[in-house]
């Protein structure tokens, strides 16, 4: 049996659907539309808090710094990236143990994603280029790992998660618009929950 007969055996057991072009494109570009604008709600927020409310200004400022901002999250998830791939490679496909290389890099991974979990904000509501903020951020987070270790929790885990059971109990339509008024307000509440433990934790830096 050839390797690839084995690959789609395998996706068919785990009910993994090999993507088409389409629609990997159209899933990055939600992507892309939606860090746009948490970007453009993070920056009104700051906006708000200096009392210099502007949409249009937070919009323009958001497409601005958008590139920075995402390359400072490719380059944190990068090596989570690699571990999971070279891990997953491993176990489905060389049916061997992952590699100390592979663990390691998600470990790293991770460390830099939470020792760095307030770069990208910094760099959206300051001016500072991409070097200065994480230069400005790794400071601020020296022997203070354990508040930005409990914020990645609650921000990137545990709101997930309930988003994600809300969404789930979606049955009829009364129920959805519900559904989608909380899950609106716990993505707002994740950004101003951001937005507030940021201006706090530079601050006593």
């Amino acid at each position: 049996m050839s390797l690839s007969n084995s690959s789609d055996d395998l996706a068919q057991v785990l009910g993994i659907t090999t993507p088409a072009p389409n629609d990997i494109s159209l899933y990055f570009f939600h992507q892309i539309i939606d860090f746009i604008i948490a970007a453009w709600c993070l920056i009104s927020i700051h906006h708000i808090s200096q009392s210099n409310p502007s949409l249009n200004a937070s919009f323009s400022l958001a497409l601005q710094r958008f590139f920075g901002a995402l390359i400072i999250n490719i380059l944190l998830i990068t090596p989570i990236i690699i571990g999971l791939s070279e891990i997953f490679f491993s176990l489905i496909v060389k049916k061997s143990q992952p590699s100390m290389f592979s663990l390691l890099s998600v470990g790293f991974g991770f460390y830099l994603c939470i020792r760095f979990c307030l770069t990208s904000t910094h760099y959206l509501i300051t001016r500072e280029g991409l070097i200065q903020s994480f230069q400005t951020t790794w400071k601020a987070g020296i022997k203070r790992v354990i508040p930005l270790f409990s914020y990645s929790m609650i921000v990137y885990f545990l709101l997930p998660v309930v988003i994600r059971q809300f969404a789930a109990i979606a049955s009829n339509l009364i129920v959805e618009i519900a559904v989608a008024l909380l899950i609106a307000f716990l993505t707002v509440f994740s950004l101003v929950f951001t937005y507030r433990f940021y201006t706090i934790f530079m601050q006593k830096a």
